[in-house]
């Protein structure tokens, strides 16, 4: 959570991608976490965030490939995020 909160304070956007409806993860979001998340989609309409984004980082343990979306696992993302 500290990460997120971290991001979001150095101008990154936040978005939450999974199995359930973009409206449940958005407010599971806010509950467990405190955070709202500029985006909230399924993982179907991660692909979609590339509309709206220069780049997007999907971070997950497994590498699905998305066109126009670049994967990094959870380890390699906070080796990337110690290094910002």
């Amino acid at each position: 959570m500290e990460i997120l909160v971290e991001l979001r304070r150095c101008g990154y956007k936040l978005a939450t991608g999974g199995g359930a409806s973009g409206e449940e993860q958005r407010r599971q979001w806010i509950e467990r976490l405190g955070i709202d998340p500029n985006y909230a989609v399924s993982k179907a309409e991660v692909a979609d965030l590339k509309n709206y984004e220069q780049e997007v980082i999907h971070v997950d343990n497994d590498p699905v490939a998305i066109p126009g979306v670049k994967h990094m696992f959870p380890a390699d993302f906070l080796e990337w995020f110690r290094r910002l």
